[in-house]
């Protein structure tokens, strides 16, 4: 049996989705707000460590793709801005993340 420190995961997770939004953030030329950006990499190193427990297949890959959305939508979204900007940011941080 292998062992998991999570807190280990949850601040490594954290720093690779705090450096994965401002990438996307510098490569779609949007500006970023650090408390937005803190907590979506706030969730991202939550989900990381909750991936401990959920079983893997097709209900992990589309929590995966979920929780993306939300890492998005909670550090990049903007009323004033439409649905096309918010996609652009998505697809970005999937292809940086990957």
């Amino acid at each position: 049996m292998q062992t998991v420190y999570i807190d280990l995961l949850f601040l490594i997770n954290f720093s690779m989705d705090l450096l994965c939004i401002i990438f996307v953030s510098r490569l779609t030329f949007k500006k970023l707000s650090p408390i937005r950006a803190a907590l979506g990499a706030v969730l991202g190193g939550a989900y990381s460590v909750a991936t401990l427990f959920i079983p893997r297949g097709i209900p992990g890959s589309a929590l995966d793709v979920l929780c993306c959305l939300l890492i998005c939508f909670t550090a990049f979204f903007k009323r004033d801005e439409g649905a096309k900007s918010l996609f652009a940011v998505i697809f970005t941080y999937l292809f940086s993340s990957m």
